[in-house]
């Protein structure tokens, strides 16, 4: 059977070397930098409806309410630019790994690796 191959094809396809691809590893966490960046947009929404002019007990019930979700939806995003980190790091100390006969994407085929990785993360 054949599956498709996906950002996480190269982390379990690697293991008859000891571990996934650094290009896998990087193309795992830049997808993660583009969730982090989908996060923090979504925050930046919510945080545009506080703006609404709308006075009542229950207007000041739901700013709550949404600055609350806006406080957990920051943290989240934290904690996924924190993964991108981790992964960048951990992208870095794997060795390139020259290419086998059938190996794709991801699996082994030494490639852009961190190369023009430094745009995609959200801290730079």
């Amino acid at each position: 059977m054949s599956y498709p191959m996906t950002a996480l094809s190269g982390l379990s396809g690697g293991a008859a070397r000891g571990g996934p691809s650094a290009e896998a590893v990087s193309v795992v966490a830049q997808r993660l930098a583009g969730i982090a960046g989908e996060l923090e947009g979504l925050r930046l929404q919510l945080g545009r409806l506080n703006a609404m002019d709308w006075r009542s007990p229950a207007a000041a019930a739901f700013r709550d309410s949404l600055a609350e979700r806006n406080l957990a939806l920051s943290a989240v995003a934290r904690d996924v630019t924190a993964a991108v980190a981790s992964l960048g790091s951990y992208a870095l100390s794997l060795p390139a790994v020259p290419p086998r006969p059938g190996d794709g994407p991801g699996m082994g085929v030494p490639g852009l690796g961190m190369q023009g990785f430094g745009m995609a993360w959200p801290w730079r």
